[in-house]
């Protein structure tokens, strides 16, 4: 989440930063930067590194003429570094390589979180959105490898910066890989409303599982670059969803017949706007592919979280089924099954009031526990305290706990104890006690 909100204060930066400099398309870069009274130094390396900036008291850019000459790529390039000069959070000496957003940490690759963002500030400073709809929508008949040259040579830049650009814009259903001939690695990006996955390298099984999501697939090459594009269905508008989820009755799976036309898992690509669109409780979902978790849904500040995908679809249902929880289970179909849990409201049980660290000790011993057990458990409830103390009722903090032991294996034996919850009750009232 953190990530994603930078990214979104990257965009916004960029936007500001082309209103405040009065520009539009196409851009030429070094003119923008002269006028700020930023250095552009030529400087070779043999490092293989193609630009940097320096962020100190004196701002320059130093440029690797080798890497970067022709026209459109060096815009791109001047046009990345002042992001990293712009973006208060960048600083020291930041060198790139632009071989892609990733680096390789103990063998292992990691995303390089200021690299896209530099990226994704520059593809917004040189293609602002409002000129890119424009285009798309001047240009919606051509076909789509056409679309990204056509843009790139309008606005002065590189191939790549387009197909960042066009992924905040294009309508829902677009996903496609990109490759530069010189890289092992697939790029994959994604238009709004369309399935996101956390995957750091993209592989030919991996493509099959969006082929199978798609209407329609697409081969093609732009210079240097190899892409495969999958279009899938468009998500239908909040309004729309609403409307057909009350003509069918309510029923999830209903829905999802109408909108995929008895194609199921052709929903899996905006299967979140779907649930918050036509759900009013709180809610979590899992979707699984041969007992794989692949993806998970859920509302905000639910208590359900705690219900981890990591236990598999089995063990979530014997759970939600011992508990009582309403819950759905949809095919759909490629092997996946949704698995849709509605949040239950336990109601907080009324004791007379018990010492609960005796009567947790008492449990513990009944059962054989030594005072690790007795540490954890009392660790949940002081963390309980210390989040939520404050803010929840009684009642809310008994859920947010119940649902804490509940779910977790590890307490399986003293949640079964018909005194379990008579300490969680005490326990929630000896705390409330000692804040006042």
């Amino acid at each position: 989440m953190v990530i994603m909100n930078r990214f979104d204060s990257v965009h916004n930066l960029a936007k500001r930063k082309i209103r405040q400099l009065g520009l539009t398309p196409p851009i030429n870069m070094e003119e923008v930067i002269h006028s700020l009274n930023i250095e552009i130094v030529e400087k070779r390396n043999q490092y293989g590194i193609e630009a940097y900036s320096e962020l100190g008291d004196n701002l320059r850019i130093v440029i690797n003429p080798e890497m970067t000459y022709y026209v459109q790529r060096r815009n791109f390039t001047l046009a990345h570094e002042l992001g990293h000069i712009f973006i208060p959070w960048h600083n020291g000496d930041i060198k790139c390589n632009f071989k892609d957003n990733y680096v390789k940490v103990g063998g292992k690759r990691l995303l390089d979180t200021q690299e896209l963002e530099a990226n994704i500030f520059a593809s917004d400073f040189l293609m602002p959105q409002e000129w890119l709809l424009s285009e798309i929508e001047n240009n919606r008949d051509i076909p789509f490898d056409k679309l990204v040259e056509l843009i790139a040579r309008r606005a002065n830049t590189s191939i790549m910066a387009c197909f960042y650009a066009l992924e905040r814009v294009l309508p829902s259903g677009y996903c496609y890989f990109v490759k530069r001939d010189t890289s092992e690695w697939w790029s994959f990006f994604t238009s709004r409303n369309t399935y996101t996955v956390n995957w750091f390298s993209y592989n030919e099984d991996r493509m099959k599982f969006f082929q199978n999501l798609s209407i329609k697939k697409e081969l093609f090459r732009i210079g240097p670059y190899e892409i495969v594009l999958y279009k899938m269905i468009s998500c239908p508008s909040k309004m729309e969803l609403c409307n057909e989820m009350e003509r069918n009755g309510g029923s999830i799976e209903t829905l999802i017949d109408s909108i995929t036309g008895g194609y199921r898992h052709r929903i899996l690509p905006f299967l979140d706007v779907v649930l918050e669109a036509v759900t009013n409780d709180k809610y979590i979902a899992f979707v699984f592919q041969d007992d794989d978790l692949i993806k998970s849904f859920y509302s905000e500040k639910s208590p359900l979280l705690r219900i981890y995908g990591a236990m598999g679809y089995e063990e979530i249902r014997e759970i939600v089924t011992l508990y009582g929880f309403d819950f759905q289970s949809i095919d759909l179909e490629n092997s996946m099954v949704l698995l849709y849990i509605s949040e239950k409201k336990f109601e907080m049980p009324r004791y007379t009031y018990t010492n609960p660290n005796i009567l947790l000790r008492q449990i513990c011993d009944y059962h054989g526990y030594d005072k690790r057990m007795l540490q954890s458990v009392n660790g949940v409830m002081a963390a309980a305290n210390s989040a939520y103390g404050k803010e929840y009722s009684d009642e809310e903090l008994y859920n947010w706990c119940k649902y804490k032991f509940i779910v977790d294996p590890y307490y399986e034996e003293l949640v079964a104890d018909r005194n379990f919850d008579k300490y969680i009750v005490n326990k929630i009232i000896s705390m409330k006690l000692k804040r006042k």
